[in-house]
């Protein structure tokens, strides 16, 4: 849920912020984590890389912009 999103925010993907904010990460629940210019190329990079894990999209330097999936 949303603490989950809050928790992977703050330990994986704030500390991208100061090289890409902007950019978009999609983390898996691992925390592995691949960055992205566009929302579609970080859930396609995604999909390739993690399969069908559970994974959530942020825009880097904001809060959510995908679901859980």
């Amino acid at each position: 849920g949303k603490r989950d999103a809050d928790r992977l925010y703050e330990r994986y993907v704030r500390p991208l912020e100061k090289q890409h904010t902007g950019k978009y990460a999609t983390v898996n629940l691992a925390g592995e984590t691949v960055v992205a210019p566009t929302l579609l190329e970080a859930i396609q990079l995604a999909d390739d890389r993690f399969g069908q894990s559970q994974t959530i999209t942020f825009k880097i330097g904001a809060k959510v912009v995908g679901k859980i999936r």
